[in-house]
């Protein structure tokens, strides 16, 4: 078996001494406690370097080769739980179906196909700018409006630091703590057995500019045999940097455990040198470390599975001493199988990942994880989990399951790979994939609020359907994808994703949404349609119904002085004076460089008033609610029109398709 193969087999983890558990005060907790705590080594001096973005005299580069697989080889999935480790815990696994739905604000697109699969999406959050890493690339865009403003490959984004040819697996985060932007990528050489980890860091909150950068020892020499670093993660508290990763060999031997390697943050804010130190965990694997916003806090917390029915909780401690520890702990959680790879259209599949955690998060005193489970259907299901830290390690008192999820969209769906985080309020969303044999790969997602029952989360929404008639061959679907929270309110979220582009290559998209949903609205469907721009091509009257992949499609005509224009009317019959609110929901997917247009008709004035304009593509779909709802409804009736349009500002007219799958009135 040669390393290849051997890279992404995560399932041989060693069994370790089950704890026992007891049930008391409706909390599962350990009985005895078991921790067990390791200490590590110091690393060599890491070598440094600054690199300043706007040196470059290209600040967007998208030219990329067709270059194939990230991972080389199809992985061998991980191998499925088959021992007992402790007992499972009795929390009800709750599901999506509460009513409501977040309200999602933009929509943009994100970095595209790099000729690399796949593209494992991470994002960060600035107050304003986004990072954006995939394989093997990083960009920067605007906030506001969605714009790239920097995009470069990690050969050239970590030049200084002179890497190997094959930089994967990258990360990226807004630490709010320190007001900083991280990039972190993996490299792997097996020639010379050269494994690192590079992380760079911003001077401050705009990426654009100076970064202080490093290049890291990962490479490992256990029982005698050379190991490398793969799956990594990345986190810090106010004082430490903590990376993990899970040790393969390069030739010879099993499955190495996880390394952790902790860093003194600030050193490395200024770019001043740091020494890295070494800790190992020989008995778990895919260690996936908590983001966190305490700007008290010290610790590192990270989670891991260490059976089908238990969670590994570490806490890294002193990480910013040159003695840093590890504490462990294992914690109940409901028993799940691992999920098999979802399928999708013309009999191609997608990789799940199985069961490996897909990230983590720590805020308000909790920790929050997701992964993919088999559902009872048997398809994929996205399974996730809230835990009170209660103050371990220096409490004495484990961490419990406070309350956990499993979402399915639909008995043949497969819901898979889910990300999740929570905002100062105890909102929880989780960010999730869809497919099925008639799907390619949907992006969805579901929330709760912190009042809502325990476990619950609402009826998925779909944020961006795969637009592509060719099936994505790949099989690799990612390594993760992410929630993060904005800095600016700490409430709203952002999150990244990919679907399938119209040529069967991957394309990422990053949203935003809060979680103030509304409840108990109804939806009221259009009784009838005109086409006033443009041309039909496809789709009835029920294509506005709901988001469903029944589309209406139209073809864009000439308007004299605006250019390329699509426009439909739709009218709508028996609703009744609201008390509470009306709004309007459109979802459409048009060319890049159009705008979308929502009009209301103002029974009192006579015409159409322009209620909302996004930028195509930002639409996810956009709830907009209509003020003075008064002036729109007449005897119960109402009136819509969406537009969509290029303007000429050439000689060159640009025709345009667009396909418009949902167009309704809700009111309350």
């Amino acid at each position: 078996m040669n390393q290849i193969q051997l890279k992404r087999m995560i399932g041989m983890l060693a069994v370790v001494a089950a704890s026992s558990y007891c049930l008391a005060g409706g909390q599962i907790k350990p009985s005895p406690l078991q921790v067990k705590t390791v200490t590590g080594y110091r690393l060599a001096p890491v070598q440094s370097a600054t690199f300043n973005t706007l040196s470059l005299p290209i600040q967007i580069n998208n030219h990329f080769l067709i270059r194939g697989e990230m991972e080389h080889d199809n992985p061998i999935p991980p191998l499925k739980w088959n021992f007992n480790h402790g007992t499972a815990s009795t929390v009800p696994v709750g599901s999506a179906t509460l009513i409501g739905a977040p309200k999602v604000q933009y929509k943009y697109p994100g970095i595209g196909a790099t000729g690399w699969v796949p593209p494992d999406v991470n994002i960060g959050v600035g107050p304003s700018y986004i990072t954006e890493t995939v394989n093997a690339t990083v960009a920067f865009f605007n906030k506001a409006t969605g714009a790239m403003v920097f995009s470069q490959d990690f050969q050239t984004f970590f030049a200084p630091l002179n890497p190997t040819s094959f930089l994967f697996d990258p990360k990226t985060m807004y630490d709010p703590i320190s007001q900083r932007f991280f990039v972190m990528a993996d490299e792997q050489d097996s020639t010379g057995n050269v494994s690192k980890l590079d992380i760079a860091v911003s001077a401050n909150s705009d990426p654009n500019g100076s970064w202080h950068e490093y290049r890291i020892q990962a490479a490992q020499t256990i029982g005698g045999n050379a190991y490398w670093l793969d799956y990594p993660s990345l986190a810090c508290s106010s004082t430490g940097v903590v990376m993990t990763g899970n040790m393969f060999p390069f030739s010879n031997g099993g499955f190495g455990g996880v390394q952790f390697i902790v860093l003194p943050k600030a050193p490395m804010l200024i770019g001043n040198p740091v020494t890295p130190v070494s800790i190992q965990d020989a008995s778990a694997g895919s260690a996936q470390m908590a983001r966190n916003w305490e700007a008290t806090q010290s610790d590192v917390y990270g989670m891991a599975l260490s059976s089908s029915s238990t969670m590994r909780v570490y806490d890294i401690q002193n990480p910013n001493t040159t003695k840093p520890s590890l504490k462990m702990v294992d914690v109940a959680i409901p028993a799940f199988t691992g999920a098999n790879a979802a399928n999708s259209i013309d009999g191609t599949t997608l990789d799940t990942i199985g069961d490996r955690i897909f990230n983590a998060y720590e805020r308000n005193g909790h920790l929050l994880a997701g992964h993919s489970v088999l559902g009872p259907t048997g398809t994929s299901n996205a399974r996730w989990y809230q835990f009170a830290i209660n103050g371990w390690p220096t409490s004495g008192n484990a961490p419990t399951l406070l309350q956990s999820g499993q979402i399915s969209s639909g008995a043949s769906d497969d819901d898979f790979q889910p990300a999740i985080d929570e905002n100062k309020f105890g909102d929880i969303s989780v960010l999730f994939s869809r497919s099925n044999p008639q799907v390619e790969a949907d992006i969805l997602l579901s929330t709760r609020v912190f009042t809502d029952p325990l476990g619950q989360t609402t009826v998925p929404l779909v944020l961006q359907r795969s637009v592509g008639t060719a099936p994505y061959t790949a099989f690799r679907w990612g390594d993760f994808f992410e929630v993060a929270i904005d800095p600016v309110d700490n409430s709203t979220f952002w999150g990244g994703e990919e679907a399938i582009d119209a040529n069967g290559n991957w394309q990422t998209y990053f949203f935003t949404w809060t979680t103030n949903v509304d409840t108990g609205g109804v939806n009221y469907l259009p009784t009838g349609y005109t086409v006033l721009q443009g041309t039909q091509t496809g789709g009835t009257l029920g294509s506005f119904d709901a988001v469903d992949h029944n589309t209406f499609n139209m073809n864009s005509g000439i308007q004299k002085g605006y250019g390329s224009v699509t426009n439909v009317e739709t009218t709508y019959s028996g609703i009744p004076a609201p008390n509470r609110y009306m709004a309007a929901t459109y979802d459409v997917n048009t060319l890049p460089g159009a705008t979308v247009f929502l009009y209301a008709y103002n029974y009192t004035t006579q015409v159409f008033d322009l209620i909302s304009t996004k930028p195509a593509l930002s639409t996810a779909p956009v709830t907009v609610n209509i003020a003075n709802y008064n002036n729109y409804l007449n005897n119960g009736q109402a009136k819509l029109m969406l537009r969509e349009a290029i303007p000429n500002r050439t000689k060159l007219n640009i025709m345009f398709p667009d396909q418009t799958d949902q167009l309704i009135i809700s009111s309350e």
